[in-house]
């Protein structure tokens, strides 16, 4: 069954792309904090490892 006319309408609308001013043309995804984290997180002594022998 070929798509709908509506169907048709919808997929031209999104390959124009985004909407001039749309949120998703401002959005920026900075991974380097995260990485920086991560980063810092692994070489955390885990609770055992940092137990003091008595």
């Amino acid at each position: 069954m070929p798509p709908s006319a509506a169907a048709l309408a919808e997929a031209e609308r999104l390959r124009e792309g985004p909407a001039a001013g749309s949120s998703a043309e401002r959005v920026v995804i900075d991974l380097t904090h995260y990485a920086a984290v991560a980063d810092r997180l692994r070489s955390v002594p885990s609770p055992k490892q940092e137990e003091s022998p008595e």
